[in-house]
């Protein structure tokens, strides 16, 4: 049986006690939680206390939704501004202002405000000047009277309102908060550990550091081939053993490191479950994706290889035709040499394929529904609706149109199905605006919304888990790989805001401004690395493909491991 991913005991005391536990993110919580599960069991405890262990975002969630169970007077009137309502109100607000400017800048001044209300700062009182941060002050001061107007605060506004109310006494402060996993903390949260507790206490392993061995590689891809024959052998050899893979950015990689696992594990004859933490954008999982070619029905014109592939699509009611129509069909398409195509030319070649058939009523019911979407399109091409009611006609006509055409879905599908109602729900909520828009709006409100959400496919316990770099920070593994330990991700070299003078952020100490900084807690996340394995490999790549790259200063004096000495004789990529 598989060991816990943390080690419960630095958190006895506290859990006992029933102090609060806040983690950095949600997997740790949620592992503290199974771990004392199973502690609990082992010693037949036939029920226990759930701990109250909580990320810190939840906490602070949970302690608006309870002033708000109160009606306390300093948060009752509020509500907290949703994601696409947020984007909303700025692209508005510099819409208003220069409508020459890219939406990419709503983006960009939300962040700004964020990192400013997160730091604790008016951006009213930057005494800085120059051509973007006056626009941005300008922005920010017509998005917040948006904000007042309706009586919305983004999330680090209701966190020092938060902090307000435990002034006033409206919740009881903690005897103790006890932090786990936190590499740093933004000056905001530390007001309000500093509010809500008497004291707060960072919990630590408490274990003996392993001597960690350093890896040079080729290149990133050669890094994951040679962490995957490590870990199939040492699975092979103890399939109950945790393995970790950690890689910076894998989030960038996933496609190449699934492929390059995948046929690594094959190659070695390992079977064992593997668990990937990386997200994809909703809007490239394969059926949120069908659903969207779907409602790429309504726009004018298409390219023909989106018509090939909605025609061949195994999500959507072209899948129950015969394929010898749908080669028909193709053949016809490509016939037309056209490199677009509008839907009623589409749907033209379709009826005439139809029409060519001995007996062409065996496909009517099949396709009768798209010739029903074809009216439709034309009678509501300019109507203006709420948001819900596009979420509403959206959703009617992927389903009319045969989505997501599974009888049978797998788990992976189900879960994505289940995300496509999420996703309308969202975009419902966007009727607090209180406007009407027209399709093509309320289409690139859905599309943004499926870009900016990440699909975690919930899957069971694996003996090997590859995670991000600061996912597997505080987790505990028998044996560990950290790829890419190159000087340009220990310290990590981030991007300062564009917007904020590179003197003020350094002033005050913001993300990626303070080399020192970001080396304190690069050397923080080596250390919880060390502390949490009982075997340590940091690779690093000589060159990302384009470029020369040196290991991090942290790793050079550590103790160099031979490739072959630890798996073998590589074998020829084939990726």
């Amino acid at each position: 049986m598989l060991s816990p991913l943390i080690n419960i005991a630095p958190f006895h005391e506290a859990i006992a006690e029933n102090q609060l536990i806040l983690t950095a993110n949600q997997r740790l919580a949620m592992q503290i939680k199974q771990a004392w599960g199973k502690l609990s069991q082992d010693q037949n405890t036939p029920v226990w206390r759930s701990p109250r262990v909580m990320s810190i975002e939840h906490w602070l969630m949970f302690l608006w939704d309870e002033l708000k169970d109160q009606n306390h007077p300093i948060v009752s009137q509020l509500s907290i501004v949703g994601t696409m309502q947020s984007q909303y109100y700025w692209e508005k607000v510099i819409a208003q202002s220069d409508e020459s400017l890219d939406k990419s800048f709503a983006s960009m001044a939300a962040n700004c405000l964020d990192l400013l209300q997160r730091w604790s700062i008016d951006f009213n009182e930057i005494t800085d000047s120059g051509s973007s941060l006056d626009k941005f002050k300008h922005w920010a001061s017509q998005y917040q009277r948006l904000l007042n107007k309706n009586k919305l605060v983004t999330l680090p506004q209701a966190y020092q309102l938060i902090g307000d109310c435990f002034a006033a006494g409206a919740l009881d402060k903690e005897l103790q908060i006890n932090l786990y996993g936190f590499q740093s903390i933004s000056p905001l949260q530390q007001n309000l550990l500093e509010t809500t507790a008497e004291k707060y206490h960072s919990i630590k392993p408490n274990k003996q550091q392993v001597n960690a061995r350093t890896i040079e590689c080729a290149d990133p891809s050669s890094e994951i081939a040679v962490a995957s024959k490590w870990a199939a052998l040492e699975l092979l050899q103890n399939p109950n053993q945790r393995i970790g893979i950690l890689i910076p950015d894998l989030n960038n990689c996933l496609t190449q490191t699934v492929r390059i696992l995948n046929a690594t594990l094959a190659q070695q004859n390992c079977s064992t479950a593997v668990n990937i933490s990386a997200g994809v954008k909703l809007s490239e999982t394969a059926l949120i994706k069908a659903a969207f070619n779907c409602l790429d029905l309504f726009n004018f014109d298409l390219p023909l290889s989106q018509w090939l592939c909605l025609l061949h699509s195994p999500f959507n009611l072209f899948e129950k035709l015969p394929i010898q129509f749908k080669v028909d069909c193709e053949l016809r398409l490509r016939a037309l040499k056209s490199h677009s195509l509008g839907l009623d030319q589409f749907i033209q070649v379709i009826r005439g394929q139809q029409s060519k058939l001995e007996n062409s009523d065996e496909v009517q019911s099949i396709i009768e529904p798209l010739y029903s979407f074809q009216q439709f399109n034309r009678e509501n091409k300019a109507n203006q609706y709420s948001f819900s009611h596009w979420a509403d006609i959206f959703d009617s006509t992927v389903k009319q149109l045969g989505w997501p055409g599974l009888s049978q879905p797998s788990s992976i599908q189900y879960q994505q199905i289940q995300q496509w109602d999420k996703l309308l729900a969202r975009l419902s909520e966007l009727d607090n605006l209180g406007i009407e828009v027209g399709r093509s709006k309320a289409l690139y409100y859905l599309n943004k919304l499926a870009s900016e959400q990440l699909f975690h496919p919930q899957t069971g316990d694996a003996p090997l888990q590859v995670l991000g770099l600061l996912e597997g920070a505080g987790l505990v593994f028998d044996k560990l790989w950290v790829t890419g330990m190159h000087s340009g991700n220990l310290p990590t070299s981030g991007s300062i805001d564009p917007v904020l003078s590179a003197n003020f952020q350094r002033q005050h100490e913001m993300p990626f401004s303070v080399t020192e900084k970001e080396l304190t807690i690069a050397k923080s996340l080596l250390s919880s690395f060390k502390e949490n394995t009982k075997q340590l490999f940091l690779s690093y790549p000589l060159s990302d493909g384009k470029t020369p790259l040196e290991p991090s200063t942290l790793i050079k004096d550590l103790e160099p491991q031979d490739i072959k000495a630890l798996v073998g004789d590589m074998q020829p990529a084939t990726w």
